[in-house]
């Protein structure tokens, strides 16, 4: 039997070397695999981040605006127009 010459290692960015990843976990999760030589990140299984602080501040802002300036007169001329509708 011929063995086979299939080589599962990759080649790390970083130094250059092949290699067989490592897993790093945190509480069983995957977070990470790192070159066995170099100790560099290989692949970043990390989930990406919600968005910042400041952009939920600047949506809520916008959404405070738009609640304040448009829906609230919307629905004050909405009720005088059915008051009026109705006498």
């Amino acid at each position: 039997m011929k063995p086979d010459n299939h080589d599962d290692r990759v080649i790390c960015p970083t130094c250059g070397k092949r290699m067989v990843p490592r897993l790093i976990t945190y509480q069983g999760i995957v977070e990470r695999t790192v070159c066995p030589f170099c100790a560099q990140t290989y692949q970043d299984f990390t989930p990406p981040e919600g968005p910042s602080f400041l952009r939920r501040l600047v949506i809520v802002v916008i959404g405070s605006w738009f609640a304040v300036r448009i829906v609230l007169p919307l629905m004050i001329w909405l009720g005088n127009w059915l008051a009026d509708l109705f006498r």
